[in-house]
C-alpha cells in the first residue's frame, strides 16, 4: 500500500465521520416537530455537504498528495481541510433540538458558523487554488468579502448572497469538474 492510499484512508474516516454528524443532526431535527426549518438552513447544510464531497473527491487522485513530503504539509494538505468541516459541522447544527427557530439561530450564531468557512476559504485561496485568476477563484474572494460581512452585520441579506454565490459556485464546480 502507497503512502497516498494511507492519507486517503485516513482523510476518509474523517469525512465519514463529518458527514454521518450532519445526518445525525438532521435526524435529529426532524424527530422534533417544534423545530422551525427555513430554506437558508437546508440550502447551507446541502452546500456544506456538497462541499465537502467535492473536496473529498478532488483528494483521491495520488497528485493530490505529491507535496506531502513533511509533518508540516501533511497538517497543510490533509489535516487541515477535514478539521475546518468538522468546526463547520459542529456549529451550525444547534446543540439542543427543543423548540429551536433555525433562522434565529442562524443569525445568532453567525460568527461561530462563518468563521470556519472563512478560514476555510482563506485556505482554498492561499494553498489550493491555481496561481492564475480563475472564474472559481474571482468567486471564492468575492464570497471571502461576503463572510466577513456575515460575522460584522446580522442582515440576513448577507446570508442570501452567500447561499446564491457559493451554490453557484459549487454547481460550477461539479459541472465543469465531472460535466466538461
Amino acid at each position: 500500500m502507497a503512502v497516498e492510499e494511507y492519507f486517503l484512508a485516513f482523510e476518509s474516516i474523517l469525512y465519514g465521520l463529518i458527514i454521518s454528524r450532519i445526518l445525525i443532526k438532521w435526524s435529529e431535527m426532524t424527530n422534533i416537530k417544534t423545530t422551525a426549518i427555513y430554506w437558508e438552513y437546508i440550502i447551507l447544510t446541502i452546500n456544506v455537504f456538497l462541499l465537502i464531497v467535492n473536496v473529498y473527491w478532488a483528494n483521491i487522485y495520488p497528485e493530490h498528495y505529491e507535496e506531502v513530503t513533511n509533518p508540516l504539509m501533511f497538517l497543510l494538505v490533509v489535516v487541515i481541510p477535514p478539521s475546518l468541516f468538522t468546526f463547520m459541522t459542529y456549529q451550525m447544527f444547534p446543540s439542543k433540538h427543543n423548540s429551536k427557530n433555525l433562522k434565529e439561530y442562524l443569525i445568532e450564531h453567525r460568527k461561530k458558523i462563518f468563521i470556519p468557512w472563512t478560514t476555510f476559504m482563506v485556505y482554498e485561496i492561499a494553498v489550493l487554488s491555481d496561481i492564475k485568476m480563475s472564474l472559481y477563484t474571482i468567486g471564492a474572494f468575492i464570497l471571502l468579502i461576503d463572510t466577513l460581512l456575515i460575522i460584522k452585520s446580522p442582515k440576513m441579506i448577507w446570508i442570501h448572497l452567500f447561499l446564491i454565490i457559493h451554490s453557484a459556485l459549487i454547481t460550477f464546480g461539479y459541472l465543469r469538474t465531472y460535466m466538461f
